[in-house]
């Protein structure tokens, strides 16, 4: 029993790794926006959307670690696969505005708690120094920072909870749906990217999984393939043991888990403190507002847990983005160009990668200068994100049914929730496009 626990703790990764990245603007502003307006009427909706997306995040773990290819190449090399590559290429383009905007927020987080460095100039600092880490650092460098900022998240979302001491039975009693289209567009966006991010950090993942295998999950795998067999990788060796996939499993529902936790925590916050003094947060002022309100209230030492958890939450979800978009945007690209699966490199050191990651966290950069609203940023990349998780939960649904071998297909109990996840999003961004229209 302790083995497999162990086991289970050492193997595990990706799946906080996700959850590390998933948290932050959506859970800290959307979260906190939403419960400053609506109090906790839309808690549900947070929880709502993790199981949405959990369905169909589990079926991306399956297809990878089934197939040993990230899924961007398993769509590519579908009969409209250049069709879909190029859809999700536009996608990660469209949701630079969320990387602007959470460059925004954690220049801000970091001027308020080091007032000496203006905004601009923490901006300026923390893209240059995340693209240096992402390009300089491997998988498992990156897998160890994150799983650090996920702590602090954890300790700063406990100590914010019990700071604002909300009223249990308010949580369950307050639920309601929205009744304006402002309301309306704030749920959309709270379940795009305010409950666990959405495609931006779903189809990385695939790639995260990859990563893992290739160094951790590998070394722990048992060798059942005969002496003749051509099955070296760890990933194909998975099909021979599946407690590894089972660990895959139980890493990535402990994330969303954590997630859930956090989220709540920073919505729960929102309506205990903001709401009841009828305060609403526009762009910039988020932290100020929340820091002020802390700090007047219980003291500097309060200003200190919350900053921490913010920082943590901002920058890691910073961090966890733009690695993301860059290696998925490069497979894109790659495949795009004709390039075989097997021929591209998931990171490399090399001068054309170095110059598109540059202008990779440029961009963001130049427009967070340009526009100054990051929580605007936010919610159009969160909007951007939810209208795509229909296509997102489409093509999981039909790989899974297609791709997976006789052996190994999920049950209908499976399919029906990434089916019935799927038509909910789909009807959700029907709902967003009427009220928009």
């Amino acid at each position: 029993m302790f083995g497999r626990l162990r086991d289970a703790v050492r193997l595990s990764g990706p799946g906080l790794v996700w959850a590390a990245a998933a948290i932050g603007s959506g859970e800290v502003v959307i979260g906190t926006k939403v419960g400053a307006e609506h109090g906790y009427s839309f808690l549900w909706a947070l929880w709502l959307g993790l199981l949405l997306k959990w369905a169909i995040h589990r079926g991306v773990l399956d297809l990878t670690v089934r197939s040993g290819r990230s899924v961007v190449d398993l769509w590519h090399d579908l009969r409209l696969g250049r069709l879909i590559s190029c859809y999700w290429l536009v996608f990660f383009l469209l949701t630079i505005t969320g990387l602007s905007g959470l460059l925004g927020l954690t220049a801000a987080s970091l001027h308020e708690a080091f007032s000496v460095i203006g905004t601009s100039v923490w901006a300026v600092i923390v893209a240059a120094a995340v693209a240096a880490f992402i390009y300089f650092q491997r998988y498992q460098g990156f897998e160890k920072i994150m799983l650090i900022m996920c702590l602090l998240l954890v300790i700063g979302v406990i100590g914010s909870v019990i700071l604002a001491r909300p009223a249990p039975l308010d949580l369950v009693r307050d639920s309601s749906l929205p009744t304006s289209v402002s309301a309306g567009l704030l749920l959309l966006s709270l379940m795009g990217w305010g409950a666990g991010s959405g495609p931006d950090l779903i189809l990385p993942y695939s790639t995260w999984v990859l990563e893992k295998g290739r160094t951790d999950w590998e070394e722990h795998l048992p060798t059942t393939a005969p002496a003749t067999s051509t099955s070296t990788t760890m990933l194909e060796r998975t099909r021979q043991a599946p407690r590894i996939l089972r660990i895959g499993r139980i890493d990535l529902a402990s994330g969303y888990v954590v997630t859930g936790f956090v989220a709540s925590g920073f919505m729960i916050a929102g309506g205990a403190l903001l709401a009841p003094r009828h305060l609403t947060l526009t762009n910039a002022d988020v932290i100020p507002t929340l820091s002020t309100i802390l700090t007047g209230s219980y003291g500097q030492w309060a200003f200190v847990i919350f900053i921490t958890g913010a920082i943590a939450a901002f920058l890691s979800t910073f961090a966890g983005v733009l690695d993301g978009t860059y290696v998925t945007g490069h497979r894109l690209v790659s495949r795009l160009r004709g390039v075989e699966a097997e021929v591209v490199a998931d990171r490399g050191r090399t001068l054309p990668r170095a110059l598109s990651l540059a202008v990779l966290s440029l961009i963001p950069l130049l427009l967070l200068l340009a526009v100054e609203q990051p929580v605007t940023l936010v919610i159009i990349s969160g909007l951007v994100s939810a209208v795509s998780m229909p296509v997102l939960g489409t093509l999981v649904l039909y790989s899974l049914i297609r791709s997976t071998a006789e052996e190994h297909q999920p049950s209908r109990v499976y399919l029906g929730a990434i089916a019935v996840a799927t038509f909910l999003y789909l009807v959700l961004m029907v709902i967003s496009i009427v009220q928009l229209w």
